[in-house]
């Protein structure tokens, strides 16, 4: 049986490169995707590859819309199918409220809530068609306690759970589970 696929979003360092190395531990073969593929993702993918996977970097820069269309499907092109897509790229800006620029919102807002909301769209159209799988959305405790300059990033993460929900609701009935989890 081929091994199951993971795409983890995010995973060159930090939280989503613990998960791409152990989904791989776990089994799945690994599509890697970050803003930049540079000396960090090389050593997440040695990492990914030391468990006998198959690993693929895609670099995509999801602040920007036709990146998720682009990142699913190279993924999908490149394993045949996607089991589990955990939702983990996100950028975190401080600003007190008051002094917060319209550009750090629009960045933010794109990395942290639209792009989960874009890959999700485009993952779920390729499980639905296979009857199953599993998206995990990163959300934070920064979603319901308030920290001085954190009110962009706390928004998004408020934001994915509220998303979360609508996904599980929808995409339930097709044989997709979707959860958040909240590291923190």
């Amino acid at each position: 049986m081929p091994a199951k696929v993971a795409l983890v979003t995010g995973s060159r360092r930090g939280i989503g490169r613990a998960i791409a190395v152990r989904l791989a531990k776990e089994g799945y073969d690994i599509a890697l995707n970050d803003v930049v593929i540079d000396a960090l993702a090389l050593q997440t993918e040695k990492a990914v590859r030391s468990f006998g996977q198959d690993c693929f970097l895609v670099e995509a820069d999801l602040a920007k819309s036709d990146a998720a269309k682009t990142l699913v499907k190279s993924t999908a092109d490149h394993f045949g199918r996607i089991d589990a897509l955990v939702n983990n790229a996100a950028t975190w800006e401080l600003e007190d409220y008051q002094e917060a620029k319209e550009d750090t919102w629009d960045h933010m807002v794109a990395v942290d809530l639209k792009a989960p909301f874009l890959v999700g769209q485009q993952v779920s159209k390729v499980m639905m068609g296979q009857g199953s799988g599993a998206i995990v959305n990163i959300s934070s405790v920064h979603r319901s306690r308030v920290w001085p300059q954190d009110s962009i990033y706390g928004i998004c993460k408020a934001g994915i759970v509220r998303l979360t929900e609508s996904m599980a609701y929808e995409l339930g009935p097709s044989g997709i589970r979707v959860n958040a989890i909240a590291p923190g």
